[in-house]
């Protein structure tokens, strides 16, 4: 269930796909607030803009929640695509609120191996609680802030897959009859189609395509 927002505050997303945070109380001017949401500066400067004392505790030095602070602004964050920070976040979101006090310096490969597993019927879901976690802690490595990165040697199983068939005729026609001339889903899709690259995209799923073709 979505995190209910501190009143008079509103985000917008910039055309480069980023989040950005505005404080508006009724017809007054917006004020900018920084973009990295939770971080000790965001909520400084939210508190300011309420004209109050600060409401908002910042996380204990040295624990997960402190350290994935500083992580959301560094560069290797900033370095990471909208939709990569956004899985990331969904993630870190569920840890920090059972794990967000926990001493960075205490997590151990078991307890990354644990976390694994708890996912192993979703192995998608799995492999990104991995990788969000790797990347955290490898940028935490570089900047001295843990000794060692627990993810190294927790293996991802990957899911097998047979890959993507070819695009039959009647799957080229079921799909022009779906997209006609001029959308940007027929666009894309003749221009595949004369590179020869129908085989490899992800449409390329005969059974998938007729699934969207006659989708809504």
């Amino acid at each position: 269930m979505p995190q209910k927002l501190p009143p008079h505050l509103h985000r917008e997303i910039s055309r480069h796909g980023r989040p950005r945070w505005y404080f508006r109380r009724g017809h007054a001017a917006r004020v900018r607030l920084p973009d990295q949401y939770g971080s000790p500066g965001f909520w400084a400067a939210l508190d300011a803009a309420l004209g109050g004392p600060s409401t908002h505790k910042s996380p204990t030095s040295g624990t997960f929640a402190w350290a994935l602070s500083l992580y959301r602004g560094s560069q290797a964050w900033g370095a990471l695509s909208p939709a990569t920070r956004r899985q990331c976040e969904n993630i870190f979101i569920k840890i920090v609120k059972r794990h967000g006090d926990s001493p960075i310096a205490a997590w151990k490969r078991g307890d990354i191996a644990a976390g694994r597993d708890k996912r192993a019927a979703t192995p998608a879901a799995a492999r990104h609680f991995v990788e969000a976690l790797r990347g955290l802690f490898k940028w935490m490595v570089e900047s001295s802030l843990v000794a060692a990165d627990p993810t190294v040697g927790v293996t991802i199983v990957k899911p097998k897959s047979e890959g993507f068939s070819v695009w039959t005729p009647e799957d080229e026609a079921l799909f022009r009859s779906r997209w006609p001339l001029g959308t940007r889903e027929r666009v894309a899709f003749e221009i595949l189609r004369q590179a020869g690259l129908l085989a490899a995209t992800p449409y390329g799923s005969g059974a998938r395509m007729r699934a969207t073709a006659s989708s809504g």
